[in-house]
């Protein structure tokens, strides 16, 4: 049967390998930066560390390139959310419940009713999530192809079914019948289907995915507008350079010249530029979006979407000392933003429609 797993398999094989090479490509300076600069390369002279920040940024160009040529010619790539996949089905499942977690403090009576995911990633298990406690329908968006590994993503998605056994809904025999319900939308970017989209929804969300969008504050315009009266959206935002320059710091991805960073991000979604001052400007004259911080530059405390008044001052201070440290090298007009706003890492931005809209 044409588009069957069977016959994708040497597709994806492919595409994996191409990817597995391509990264090694992005990564090979970085590491070998690392190998050849006496301690910590973060801490290697302004000069040297420029030329080896371009010779990173060369790399990563060049694994863009070598994306947008593999999906040219038709290759059916995800160049990231590839995560649920790499390590154990036990911390598949850890991870997918952890988001479900900060889902769930939104909508605590489990009416999800009609529900729509952005950026799935490489795994269905989302989706069964919400479909077993009760969805009506859920609807997931993704760029990409959403082709996860049939047998793995199987066994993910029973795994995550038998832990909720005590709260599923007794319409559903088993992680089959769940899958049904859920509706793949992919090869299709979120600036395009909510400008369009199969409204209204009920509850709309997405994880680790407006950073990698083109236009994220144009995709949570028509979020809002999709969503139906009474009906709320939740997005966790991470501001973090993801895989691009890591092992130069937190914030070096902030220091390539803007027009370097779009050339290396055209057909790989790696993160944009939209930092928290823009989210936090969106948001002004929209009563009723809540913005809540859940971790800052430097710190491995999880804040789970606290105000900026109820952060600890320590480590409140300790974040706009980094960041401060390192805003004079920021492209502009990144090193006009404000410190404060710089210095989270991580939020949760969220939305109620007002039920008589």
């Amino acid at each position: 049967m044409p588009g069957s797993a069977s016959e994708n398999q040497p597709e994806t094989l492919r595409t994996g390998q191409a990817l597995e090479i391509a990264h090694s490509w992005a990564g090979a300076v970085e590491a070998e930066e690392a190998a050849t600069s006496p301690g910590d390369p973060r801490t290697v002279g302004p000069r040297t560390r420029r030329i080896w920040l371009y010779l990173a940024a060369a790399c990563h160009l060049v694994e863009d390139v070598a994306i947008g040529l593999l999906r040219l010619t038709g290759v059916a790539i995800r160049p990231l959310g590839n995560r649920m996949h790499k390590g154990s089905v036990e911390s598949a499942v850890r991870y997918t419940e952890g988001v479900w977690a900060v889902y769930r403090q939104y909508i605590p009576d489990g009416s999800f009713g009609r529900v729509c995911e952005v950026g799935p990633g490489d795994s269905l298990g989302m989706g069964v999530m919400f479909a077993s406690h009760g969805a009506e329908q859920v609807v997931l968006v993704d760029r990409f192809k959403l082709r996860p590994p049939p047998a793995r993503d199987h066994e993910i998605c029973a795994a995550l079914f038998r832990n909720q056994a005590q709260a599923l809904v007794p319409r559903f025999a088993g992680v089959t019948a769940v899958r049904n319900m859920i509706k793949v939308v992919d090869s299709v970017p979120a600036e395009q289907y909510f400008a369009g989209a199969d409204a209204p929804f009920d509850f709309i969300c997405s994880n680790a995915v407006l950073e990698h969008l083109d236009d994220p504050l144009r995709v949570l315009t028509g979020m809002c507008d999709a969503l139906a009266p009474g009906g709320t959206m939740v997005h966790i935002v991470d501001l973090g350079g993801h895989r691009l320059f890591r092992r130069f710091g937190p914030l070096a991805w902030l220091e390539m010249p803007t027009w370097l960073h779009r050339l290396l991000r055209r057909h790989s979604a790696k993160p944009n530029r939209v930092l928290f001052h823009a989210y936090k400007q969106w948001a002004q004259g929209r009563p009723g979006v809540v913005i809540g911080i859940r971790n800052l530059v430097g710190s491995g405390r999880d804040f789970g979407g606290a105000s900026e008044s109820d952060l600890p001052a320590e480590e409140v201070a300790r974040a706009r000392a980094i960041v401060s440290a390192r805003r004079p090298w920021f492209a502009p007009p990144l090193c006009e933003e404000p410190v404060a706003d710089l210095a989270v890492a991580t939020f949760i931005i969220s939305f109620t429609k007002p039920a008589g809209d």
